[in-house]
C-alpha cells in the first residue's frame, strides 16, 4: 500500500491508524455526527470507535495490487 502521512484524513478514507499500545492497524474511518469511528475490512469484526489515544499516520493513497 502507499501511505502519505502528510495527508489530512475525510470521512470513508483508509488509513494506518497507532493505538495507544504502539500497535497499528489498517482500517476505513466513518463518521456519524461528530463521533469516528474505525470499520474493519472484515464485516466479522465490530466497528469501534476511535480512541483518544489513536493516532492517524496516515492516509492510504492507492496499493500496488496482489502481492501473492
Amino acid at each position: 500500500i502507499i501511505v502519505e502521512p502528510e495527508m489530512d484524513f475525510q470521512p470513508n478514507d483508509f488509513v494506518i491508524i497507532k493505538n495507544g499500545d504502539d500497535e497499528a492497524t489498517f482500517k476505513q474511518l466513518v463518521k456519524d455526527g461528530s463521533t469516528w469511528y474505525m470499520k474493519p475490512l472484515n464485516p466479522r469484526y465490530p466497528i469501534l470507535p476511535l480512541s483518544e489515544e489513536a493516532t492517524i499516520c496516515g492516509v492510504v493513497r492507492g496499493y500496488g495490487g496482489m502481492i501473492r
